[in-house]
């Protein structure tokens, strides 16, 4: 009887009595299921055979980067104090350009080391750094040649290690007109920075005495060196003290 009522529908109604709910699966389940896997992963990742038991390290002055990484030997190869200790050499040694550190499962550490090429001198009184190609300032490498362009702070900004004193843009004019300056036989003796990073020093020998000659980077140097020839053709063994090309199509010398 009490079947025969469940599936009774009213005369002239479009009820319907309501199906009997259905218990499904527990929403906690899928929760319980995480949270094993990431307990089973914590506690794999904690197996001897994932201690770090090999550090090799290729690239320049890896000897000294070896030994400052020596302290992962017996950490996890999945640990954050690989990251952490990566950060911190490159904080301590602003002459790393790059320091890159990859897992090798189950406990090998391969890194890749590379040191800042410098590709200029710079000078604030005593002191002495060097500068990359991307114009960050560190102090002297093994690999630094002795003949590189010199750059006398004369605004006495006092860069430290690490510091960014110029950008990629200004060094390449620098190294530019340097390569232009020398193979037109203009070997200046030292560049200098003064009133503006975007005007160019150079301390030339003009007539047999020393020349102050100013560039500009917002001009082509082509033009500029070309100029500064012409103008020593024209006026021969006239000695200069001051030139002053920074105006593009006029030329000042004195």
């Amino acid at each position: 009887m009490s079947n025969l009522r469940s599936s009774v529908k009213l005369l002239g109604s479009s009820y319907l009595p309501p199906k009997p709910k259905q218990s499904g699966p527990s929403p906690w389940r899928p929760v319980f299921w995480i949270v094993l896997l990431i307990a089973g992963l914590f506690l794999l990742a904690r197996l001897p055979i994932f201690r770090i038991k090999e550090i090799s390290v290729s690239g320049s002055a890896n000897k000294s980067i070896s030994a400052k990484l020596e302290p992962l030997r017996g950490v996890s190869i999945f640990s954050s104090k690989i990251d952490a200790l990566q950060r911190h050499v490159q904080r301590e040694d602003p002459g790393i350009g790059s320091l890159n550190c990859r897992r090798g499962v189950p406990s090998i550490l391969k890194c890749t080391v590379a040191y800042r090429k410098p590709v200029l001198a710079w000078k604030n009184g005593k002191a002495q750094l060097f500068v990359d190609e991307a114009g960050y300032a560190f102090e002297r490498s093994t690999e630094a040649p002795l003949d590189l362009p010199t750059v006398i702070d004369r605004a006495k900004s006092s860069p430290k290690a690490g510091d960014r004193v110029l950008s990629s843009q200004i060094v390449e004019a620098y190294l530019e007109l340097d390569s232009l300056l020398r193979k037109s036989s203009l070997n200046p003796t030292e560049y200098f920075i003064g009133e503006s990073l975007f005007q160019i020093g150079a301390i030339i020998e003009i007539g047999g005495r020393e020349a102050q000659v100013l560039f500009s980077i917002a001009s082509p140097a082509t033009w500029q060196v070309k100029t500064l020839r012409a103008v020593i053709a024209k006026k021969g063994k006239t000695a200069f003290s001051n030139v002053d090309l920074r105006v593009p199509g006029y030329v000042y010398y004195y």
